[in-house]
């Protein structure tokens, strides 16, 4: 059974390390499924909060985060 894995780059240098861990998950072929999700500057200033609702719903159904770096 393959395990829910939400992605948040978040912003900054947060999508960078984020690509990098995906290309080290990606050689140990792990049972997981990846969802995306979004984070940080950009939603604090369109939505006024960095962690806008649908992300928590996305936390919430998934089984771990690989979070970025986050601007505050």
């Amino acid at each position: 059974m393959k395990k829910k894995v939400l992605v948040l780059p978040g912003d900054g240098i947060g999508s960078e390390v984020c690509d990098a861990a995906l290309m080290l998950l990606e050689q140990f072929q792990l049972p997981i499924e990846l969802t995306y999700g979004d984070i940080g500057w950009e939603c604090w200033k369109q939505e006024g909060d960095p962690v806008p609702q649908a992300t928590w719903q996305k936390i919430n159904e998934c089984d771990a985060v690989l979070l970025g770096a986050v601007t505050m």
